[in-house]
């Protein structure tokens, strides 16, 4: 992929990808992980970014509240 060519706004996701994020959705848990994959699975996955980083980010904070 050549950032150059990314809206301005996708270069802020610097070396994140999808093999990152589903890592991270697979490190909260089995469901999350799931939504994360079916995102990824709807088109290019540059264009579910900031969806999918928006969702594990609440993931992140619903799971530290109740472990």
């Amino acid at each position: 992929m050549n950032e150059e060519h990314l809206p301005e706004e996708s270069k802020n996701f610097g070396k994140w990808n999808s093999i990152r994020y589903l890592e991270w959705a697979r490190r909260i848990g089995p469901n999350v992980h799931l939504v994360i994959s079916r995102m990824f699975d709807q088109g290019p996955e540059q264009q579910y970014y900031r969806r999918v980083h928006a969702t594990l980010k609440m993931a992140d904070t619903y799971w530290l509240f109740n472990n």
